[in-house]
């Protein structure tokens, strides 16, 4: 979203490659965090067109339930050292479950 971004170009072309080809997966930590992230550097506006994206069913959405929370907070402890936080560790927990 940020076409400043260093990285912008090459997160549009994987984006321009993989969409109507792949199925692409988040969950709602991830898309809370990239919300707030968006805010904060883009604005209100910007943070609002990717909440539409997820409207209009850009992303499958993965649900984070108590089973996978769980499962995150042990991943968590595990490698504590790591400091993967939240928002990895559901990630993390997520992908093994699927």
């Amino acid at each position: 979203m940020d076409r400043n971004d260093v990285n912008h170009k090459r997160a549009k072309a994987f984006y321009e490659s993989v969409i109507e080809k792949e199925i692409l997966v988040t969950s709602i930590p991830v898309l809370v965090e990239a919300w707030l992230l968006i805010e904060a550097r883009l604005g209100a506006f910007a943070a609002n067109r990717l909440w539409q994206s997820i409207l209009e069913g850009l992303f499958e959405i993965l649900e984070c339930d108590h089973e996978s929370l769980k499962m995150a907070f042990a991943i968590e402890k595990k490698y504590e050292k790591a400091g993967f936080g939240i928002v990895d560790a559901t990630c993390f927990a997520l992908c093994e479950k699927t």
